[in-house]
């Protein structure tokens, strides 16, 4: 089974189990215009326990000190998984970076650009890396399950994006205007980084 999904897929077999795959994630990129100012885009986002709020994979973001967070998060198949990540560059408006933890189960990182329009709205560009369990092997599972991680992020933006926008997470959630707009930061104290 393992060679002839080796053979299927030209993947290297440390790369499909998920065994010291290291810089061959899976990565994903999306950018989106937001008809939101880039300083309410970029506030959302910082505040990570907003996530839930458009992604339905999450469940959970609780926010730790120092740029630290733990996640909750829904797989396939009902399975559930957490890890912590660090914030490891944050520039106000501008850019958003973190990763995983060492030693978690779903290694990830990630990078928001965040840039202002000409007519006062928000370009969004993510970036995202991440080694499923089991590699490839688990991806590929996840797929057949029906669990397609570019779709999904794409479906995530959407509600993100009508969030800002129209006050409402589309098939998700209603919130008013002013519970989208953040909290300040000083209220959590400053990110050291």
């Amino acid at each position: 089974m393992m060679l002839g999904t080796r053979a299927f897929t030209n993947l290297g077999l440390r790369r499909l189990t998920g065994m010291g795959a290291g810089r061959r994630a899976i990565t994903l990129h999306k950018d989106i215009n937001v008809n939101a100012p880039v300083e309410e885009v970029f506030a959302f986002w910082r505040e990570m326990q907003n996530f839930p709020r458009f992604m339905t994979h999450v469940d959970e973001v609780i926010p730790g000190v120092e740029g630290r967070s733990h996640w909750k998060v829904r797989g396939p198949a009902g399975l559930h998984f957490e890890w912590d990540a660090v914030v490891t560059k944050f520039v106000p408006n501008k850019v958003l970076a973190w990763k995983s933890v060492e030693g978690t189960a779903v290694e990830n990182l990630g990078v928001i650009h965040f840039e202002s329009t000409p007519r006062g709205g928000t370009r969004v560009d993510i970036r995202l890396s991440y080694n499923p369990p089991a590699g490839a092997i688990g991806h590929a599972f996840a797929r057949l399950l029906g669990a397609d991680p570019k779709k999904q992020m794409d479906d995530d933006l959407l509600r993100f994006k009508s969030l800002l926008e129209r006050g409402r997470a589309t098939g998700r959630e209603t919130v008013t205007r002013e519970q989208v707009a953040p909290r300040r930061m000083e209220s959590r104290g400053p990110l050291t980084h």
